[in-house]
């Protein structure tokens, strides 16, 4: 069609007008696709804050939290947790990033490198288990860093959330 038979019948117009009409959009959440961290009552996750070096690490505090870790990938092998039953029996290793790593970037925000610091304070998450007597913190060549009784912990949690898969036996 010419556009003078558009403009007679008015098309064009009606063409014009839908194209510049300003979109209608739902607004998208800040969140949106995100997993709130939040007490799912699928697990537990004992957390051990202190101060690690490559030697030590000396413990400040223990709490626990009734909700699994979401996810372990993908479980590079710079940091060993090591799980152990009351006989002192290894029954789980959890392998995670060291926690000595540090991301840092230059002066200019431009280029970023991976470094190792001497000292840090941490929060190492570890996996509730019915069984969990002792913790040994470990790295990939074997030397330990500690060895902590978190019998207690385990019990006190796992009384109070009898139906956490994370106290089931």
């Amino acid at each position: 069609m010419r556009p003078r038979r558009l403009l007679m019948r008015g098309w064009l117009p009606a063409l014009v007008l839908a194209a510049c009409a300003p979109a209608v959009t739902t607004p998208i959440p800040p969140d949106a696709g995100l997993v709130p961290l939040q007490r799912t009552d699928d697990g537990g996750t004992l957390w051990l804050y202190g101060e690690l070096t490559v030697e030590t690490f000396r413990l400040d505090s223990i709490r626990v939290d009734p909700a699994r870790l979401a996810s372990r990938s993908p479980d590079p092998d710079e940091f060993r947790v090591m799980l152990l039953d009351s006989e002192g029996e290894p029954r789980l290793t959890v392998s995670s990033w060291s926690p000595l790593g540090v991301h840092v970037w230059d002066s200019v925000g431009v280029q970023e490198s991976y470094r190792t610091a001497t000292t840090r304070t941490t929060a190492i998450p570890v996996p509730v288990r019915p069984w969990l007597a002792s913790v040994r913190l470990v790295w990939p060549s074997g030397a330990q860093v500690a060895q902590l009784d978190v019998s207690a912990d385990v019990k006190r949690f796992c009384v109070g959330h009898l139906e956490n898969p994370g106290c089931r036996k």
